[in-house]
């Protein structure tokens, strides 16, 4: 058998690199659901809601606010949230820059998500 270094056979390290990947991918998918549940109830609709085709005032809001806490407030990937929400990478992005824009201009609205995010964090 070849080895890479003193005691290590050829491609061990490689396989536990890969293995520990995986094993990242597996737990961080999990913590977005149970997450993305939490940040569901918190906004008030059902996470089935969230990611369906419901396309009003309400559910839309609800979506834009649960996409930016997940992705620009608690470090979540856009490519993750875009598939809970069921929706494109390229509109769960423009959907969370144009809420973070309308939180820059609305200073009130600022501590909404702060609060929310509170709740969120409390329920993981």
């Amino acid at each position: 058998m070849r080895t890479s270094g003193f005691w290590e056979p050829k491609g061990f390290g490689e396989a536990l690199k890969r293995k520990a990947k995986e094993e990242e991918i597996r737990r961080t998918k999990k913590q977005l659901t149970v997450v993305f549940g939490s940040a569901a109830c918190g906004v008030g609709v059902e996470p089935e809601v969230l990611g369906g085709a419901d396309r009003g005032w309400e559910v839309s809001r609800a979506r834009a606010l649960v996409g930016y806490v997940l992705i620009r407030r608690l470090g979540y990937r856009l490519k993750d949230v875009a598939k809970c929400l069921g929706r494109d990478l390229a509109t769960v992005s423009s959907l969370v820059s144009r809420f973070s824009e309308r939180l820059a201009e609305d200073g009130g609205c600022e501590s909404r998500p702060s609060d929310w995010l509170k709740i969120v964090k409390n329920r993981r």
